[in-house]
């Protein structure tokens, strides 16, 4: 059975500024993947990216980035928290821009509020944005094929 592809040319890649936190079963089991007992922090455990940053400043925890999943994730006692930090927002755009997608969008979720102009993904995403040439699709903007092959 022939299976329909969509050429990657017409694909874009969303970027989230999300994350959700997760009640770990036991914190020392605390890699990607580990058993968790349910949500953490809020009802459906999601979190934008702001209050993550707050989370992170305020526990002053360290940022651990996994190349295999391309995700950030940190723990705070028996909390899991996944999300997109400078690292795997760079390696997706790279990502983009080698299998030559029609380009990338962020995906700021219901919760998010990414208002922190300083934020280190909003940076990134931003001095790409700033590069490339945009086209309307829509209600949405899309970044055209012209990703920098550096960041």
């Amino acid at each position: 059975m022939d299976k329909e592809r969509i050429p990657a040319k017409e694909m874009v890649l969303g970027l989230a500024y999300h994350g959700y936190a997760w009640t770990l079963v036991d914190p020392k089991d605390n890699a990607i993947g580990s058993p968790a007992r349910g949500r953490a922090s809020t009802a459906d455990g999601s979190m934008s990216y702001k209050y993550i940053k707050t989370y992170l400043r305020s526990y002053g925890v360290k940022v651990m980035y996994n190349a295999s999943y391309v995700a950030n994730y940190c723990i705070i006692g028996s909390f899991w928290i996944g999300f997109d930090d400078v690292e795997a927002i760079k390696t997706k755009v790279l990502y983009a821009r080698e299998k030559e997608l029609l380009g990338y969008k962020s995906m700021e979720g219901k919760c998010c509020c990414v208002e922190n102009p300083e934020s280190n993904v909003r940076d990134i995403s931003q001095k790409i944005h700033d590069k490339e040439k945009l086209e309307e699709l829509g209600n949405t903007i899309v970044v055209k094929r012209t990703i920098p092959k550096s960041l």
